[in-house]
């Protein structure tokens, strides 16, 4: 359980970094950002700044806390299954 809580720490930091990186280029970017590309590279989804820069990590990292979430129950609802052995290697 205390290697589950330790990685799902560091993958909530590593969530971050995104988010921090793009506040502070925030006024450097174009308002309208490319977000996804084609096959051959050309850009055709864009996005609003604000909705590339902090919604999408947001949208991140609250992902993040609904998996730790579920993995935690998992964990507390199976005590003795193969349950804890699956999550617990797959986080390695």
């Amino acid at each position: 359980m205390r290697k589950v809580k330790r990685t799902a720490w560091i993958t909530v930091i590593l969530s971050l970094f995104p988010l921090m990186l793009g506040m502070y280029y925030y006024q450097n970017l174009p308002n309208k950002m490319a977000t996804h590309f084609n096959l051959k590279g050309v850009a055709n989804g864009y996005l609003n700044k604000g909705v590339a820069v902090i919604g999408m990590p947001v949208l991140f990292i609250l992902l993040d806390f609904l998996v730790i979430f579920l993995t935690m129950y998992a964990l507390k609802r199976t005590p003795n299954s193969n349950v804890k052995f699956i999550m617990v290697n797959s986080l390695n």
